[in-house]
């Protein structure tokens, strides 16, 4: 058994030309499988305050404290996300970022978490056109306010990180998908040369034929006649 594997592994490794050869193929076919297959994926992000105004705030200026300026903050971010999470906005900010989309489009590219304990949340948009991402994120900056105030006075939104243009795609796979196709592809390549190697008959050396054969006692051994027709060659 020791011999085969032996013999397997010099197999394969006299073919490593070849291995190299499946793993270039393999990073061509995952780029040309990624160019073609996988849809760039662009995000931006803005944070909101709703933090309320010490100063003109009745309910906080009547308690006097800290803590129940951030409960009563924490509390309208609540408040605020209920009313942004409604097919109304989305149908409010489509209109007005010039995208054409629909509410139902709109709404799957946003996402907003709220910062634990504080009036501060995040507005994620994300979708497969850069240029509709940024217009759906301004739309948002400048409709937010207006939007809430509809429906409950003494708003306070400020954004203290506004959205960007994304220039590259959150979904960079391409080097990651070449890694894996260049090794998958050499790896099938070698269980291939493994699997042949160790199913084949065929005697390669003396030392096999003596393990294979131990009973039998060896009489006489063939030269090799390829060394001396080179030489003969090489006379003539």
């Amino acid at each position: 058994m020791d011999t085969t594997i032996k013999l397997v592994l010099q197999d394969v490794v006299r073919r490593v030309w070849l291995i190299i050869l499946c793993g270039i193929l393999g990073i061509v076919a995952a780029y040309f499988y990624t160019e073609k297959n996988v849809a760039p994926v662009y995000t931006t992000q803005m944070k909101v305050s709703a933090l309320t105004n010490l100063a003109d705030d009745e309910a906080v200026s009547s308690v006097g404290s800290f803590i129940n300026m951030m409960t009563l903050a924490e509390r309208r971010v609540q408040a605020y996300l209920e009313f942004y999470k409604t097919k109304t906005f989305y149908q409010h900010i489509a209109e007005h970022s010039g995208t054409g989309y629909s509410a139902g489009a709109v709404g799957s590219m946003l996402e907003f978490s709220q910062v634990e304990g504080m009036g501060i949340f995040y507005v994620n948009v994300t979708g497969a056109d850069a240029d509709a991402v940024y217009a759906v994120a301004q739309a948002i900056e400048d409709q937010m306010l207006p939007f809430i105030d509809q429906y409950q006075s003494r708003s306070s939104i400020d954004v203290i990180e506004h959205s960007y243009k994304p220039s590259q795609p959150i979904n960079q796979e391409m080097k990651g998908n070449c890694i894996k196709g260049g090794i998958l592809f050499a790896a099938l390549c070698v269980a291939v040369l493994a699997v042949r190697a160790f199913f084949d008959t065929h005697i390669k050396d003396e030392e096999t034929l003596v393990k294979r054969y131990s009973d039998v006692p060896v009489l006489g051994k063939i030269p090799d006649f390829t060394q001396i027709s080179g030489k003969s060659k090489r006379k003539s």
